[in-house]
Formats: structure tokens, sequence, C-alpha cells
């Protein structure tokens, strides 16, 4: 059967909605993509999306769509709505539509960015087998109907990446991302992994209230960052779900304040069709930190609009901006080289997400690259052992007070949980103070005398022993379970490496214990 591959045009509204049903289904959770006009605005016309589609005589076999920004800075070619009927990828229709993408990528001097689903094995070795190397992978990222990952993978531009500027030392998530993906790419590894970045305090601390985006924008001219203070990548299509249909929902703006002063400002999408949340654009006056800004973002995406994750794309020569993604519990998913344009040089993008829903691992097979990327990424995002609750346990205890998600989930890694029964001896008197012990649910009483009544008792959600951090010690009290105990211990010794290891992390456990020292004293 003879095939040729074109732009799409007027006459290819009803082709083309049959190709989205036999891809999609009837389910798809955005129905206008079933709608003719849509359609017709969308894929058919000079002044929608460039669509260039596999037309096999009586049927279209295939498309891919340029998603063009609302304004173009840099030179990417962001590809999306990319279908593909069963068999065309053993006919071959696959490959010749991709090989056109690449000559127009080529041509145009863009780097190619494709979103492939996790279970679209054949996507996958269509690009892998192509030499279009996998730059990262997000977990749960779309909705289809059911939550599925996405993998990203890249067509190489090399006059663009010729211009890319090498970055610097990055922390450790990240670098592990970078170096595989510059590694695929033939371009120098970001050197050594640097372990003591700091990232950004959260103090001062700020309000925030509801604004409006011109308000932000004033504020921000009469503001301008310095030019190292260049932190986030926000030139993207702003659609919604895998088919980025165009919404009409506004950008939510928060700005913030200290005192009678407005200090900062953040502005986001919520994506209603995925139930995520986009971060745009943050910015503070100097001496502010961002960090409680972003925090306030993430409270309104998780309480206010039942956000499933949160996403953002920062440049990676931010050190610090990296680090307190990371302490916040974002997880950097993928290293896009080249991305953002400054002057004659090209940056590149760490996009990172931070997901507000249990991990759900993909139970489907993967190509080489895929394998690699879901590797890196997914044990920062994946559940601790004792369960995505460990965290929120963790939150409410006065020790771990200013921490963020990212630094409690490292402390709840080092958690192991023990169940004691009715009246079985947890830790003796004069024992050495090895652990802290967290009260998950049931009661332990400590007794200075164990014929006597007991002097503590320690309840649901309640965490003791901290003292341990500051000295080494024999423990004041014996300790027994009044009831059925399930408690989670946490090794001193552990805890003061990873004190050692993060020292934002430790200064602030240092000062918490400080608090409540003096508080007790």
């Amino acid at each position: 059967m003879s095939m040729h591959v074109r732009l799409a045009a007027a006459e290819d509204v009803k082709p083309l909605l049959d190709l989205i049903r036999e891809c999609l289904g009837a389910e798809h959770p955005a129905k206008e993509v079933y709608d003719p006009g849509w359609v017709s605005r969308e894929m058919c016309r000079e002044g929608g999306h460039e669509t260039w589609v596999v037309d096999a005589g009586p049927r279209l076999d295939a498309c891919i769509s340029f998603l063009r920004p609302d304004v173009a800075v840099n030179p990417i070619a962001n590809l999306g709505r990319n279908l593909f009927r069963p068999g065309t990828f053993e006919s071959g229709n696959a490959q010749a539509l991709l090989e056109q993408v690449r000559i127009l990528c080529a041509e145009r001097s863009e780097l190619g960015i494709l979103r492939v689903p996790a279970s679209e094995t054949q996507q996958q070795r269509l690009l892998e087998g192509s030499g279009c190397p996998a730059v990262g992978y997000q977990p749960m990222k779309h909705t289809r109907p059911t939550r599925e990952g996405t993998l990203f993978y890249m067509i190489p531009e090399h006059t663009v990446l010729q211009r890319r500027l090498p970055v610097g030392e990055l922390p450790p998530q990240t670098h592990a991302l970078a170096c595989e993906v510059l590694s695929s790419l033939g371009l120098p590894d970001p050197g050594p992994v640097r372990e003591g970045i700091t990232g950004l305090p959260a103090h001062p601390p700020v309000h925030c209230f509801d604004s409006t985006l011109e308000a932000f924008e004033e504020w921000r001219t009469q503001h301008p960052p310095p030019a190292a203070d260049l932190r986030l990548s926000s030139s993207f299509h702003k659609g919604f779900g895998p088919m980025r249909v165009t919404s009409r929902a506004s950008v939510h703006v928060l700005m913030a304040g200290s005192g009678n002063a407005i200090v900062g400002g953040v502005t986001f999408l919520h994506d209603e069709l995925d139930q995520c949340v986009r971060i745009l654009d943050v910015h503070t006056a100097p001496g502010f930190s961002v960090r409680p800004v972003i925090q306030h973002v993430l409270r309104a995406a998780q309480q206010g609009l039942n956000a499933s994750y949160v996403e953002i794309d920062v440049l990676a020569g931010s050190g610090r901006m990296l680090r307190c993604l990371e302490q916040l519990g974002f997880a950097p998913v993928s290293y896009l080289p080249g991305f953002y344009t400054e002057g004659d040089r090209q940056l590149d993008v760490v996009k990172f997400a931070k997901t507000n829903i249990p991990y759900v691992r993909e139970i489907v097979p993967f190509e080489p690259a895929a394998r690699r990327m879901v590797d890196i990424v997914e044990p920062h995002l994946a559940d601790p052992p004792l369960g995505h609750a460990m965290i929120s346990l963790l939150r409410d205890q006065p020790l771990f007070a200013g921490l963020g998600d990212g630094d409690l989930r490292k402390i709840a890694m080092l958690g192991r949980q023990q169940m004691y029964r009715a009246g079985q001896k947890v830790f003796g008197k004069q024992d050495q103070l090895a652990d802290l012990h967290l009260v998950i649910r049931g009661q332990m009483d400590g007794y200075l005398n164990e014929s006597e009544s007991p002097v503590e008792k320690w309840t649901n959600g309640q965490l003791f022993g901290e003292e341990a951090l500051l000295k080494t010690e024999r423990r004041p009290l014996s300790a027994y379970a009044a009831t059925t105990t399930i408690a989670v211990m946490f090794s001193v010794g552990a805890l003061q490496d990873l004190m050692f290891q993060e020292p934002l992390l430790g200064m602030t456990l240092m000062r918490n214990l400080a608090i409540e020292l003096s508080a007790a004293a």
C-alpha cells in the first residue's frame, strides 16, 4: 500500500478523528479531542499547531504535532499528539514519520522533545533505534484514562548543542540523571557530584495572598532579578493533559509579603485533566528565599487543589535552587541539555516533580534506555518502606519542624517498625540511648522504678529519645508496652550521619532540639 508523509489539511478532520478514537479509545478524559471543531482548529489549519500525518490511502496511520508555545524564545520543537495505529511500526510508516520530524528539526535548528506513554513499548523501540536518547521519566504524569508514567525522548540537533554552556557541580540526585543523559548524547559529564550544596533557607518567613498576573509582572519589573539569580524555564506549550488541550483556566498568582512590604511572588497553572500544578515563575526580593513561597504553592496544591503532583522546570546552573527542591521532596525527572537560551549560549534545564499520592510502579516492559531512566528516577519518588503516611507523621513532630518532604523522606527511610505485646519490655534502665522511638499505635510507659507507677506515658504520634542526638548516655528510665503497641525506631547513629551529610537538615534539627530542651528546663 502506498503512503506519504504530509501536513494535515482541512479535509483530514474525519480521518484524524478516526485515528484518535482508535489510539485513545472512547474514554479519553479530554472530551474536546472527539470534537470535529477542536480537531479542525488545533490540527488541521494554518493557525493551529503544525501536524504531520502518514497518509496511507483511505486512512491516516499516524500523526505528530509541533506544539508551539505562546512566545517562542528557545530552539525547541515541543512534539506531542503522537498517535500510531497498530501495525504502523511493522510497515515502516512510523519510521517515515519520525524521519520527517527529524529533518524538520534539523532544518529549523531545533532540539525535539517527545513524550511517550510508559506502556507504548513500540514507540520507545522506534525512538531508541533511531538514535533518540531517553532524557527523563515522570511517573504518574498523564491520565489516559488511567494514570501512567511518561518517558521523555530527545531529537538531538548538534548546531544547538554546540552552543551549550557546560554545567558545573550538581547535587547528587540531579547529577546521576545528568550523567546518563549527557553520556547518551556524547557530551562531557558534569564533573564530580557536589555533596555540600545547602539549598535555600526556610527563613525569613512570609505570608502569601492571591493576586493578579498584572500585579506580579509590575512588581517583577520593579525588582528585576540579577542574572545569576535566573532560575526557572517556563517557555513551553501550556495545554493540558497528554493531548495538550488548550484550556481557558487562568494563571494562579500568589504574592508574598513580610510586614507591609511585598517581597516576592509565584505564578502557576492548575491542570484539571492531569490533576497537577505547574509552577511557571517564582521571584523574591534580595534577602528573601523562594523556599517558603514554593512551600505555600505545595500546600495550596495538596489541600486546596487536590493536585496529584507539582512540577517545575529549573536551570541546571542554579545549584542551590536544585538542592532546595530536593529538600522539599521534588525529584529530578528529566534532564534537558541546551533547552534554554541566554544570549548566544544554551543552558541545561532540569524538570522536577513532587507527588502527593502513593507511588504506583509501572508493571510494563521498558526498552533499555527507558529502563535506565526509570531506575534513576524511581528511587527518589517511591514511597518509603513504611509507607507515604510516615512522612506525614514525621511532619507533625516538633523535632522535624521546618523540614521539607524530601528531608523527611530521608529520615523515614531510616525507620524500622516493631510490634510489642502488652507488658513486653522495650528497653531497660541504664541501657544505651541508641534509638529514637515514635509510637504509631498503642502506649508505652516509662518507669524510674518498675515496682512503682509510671512517670512517663507515650501514646499515638509521640516521639521520645531526642536528647541522644546531643550526648551519649544511658537511659534514665525503663519502658514497657502498656498495650499492644506499634512503634518505629530511628537509629541515633544513622540520624547523626544524615545530619553531617545534610548540613541544613542538621542545623534545623539542632535548633528544634534546643527549643524543646529549653522549654522543658
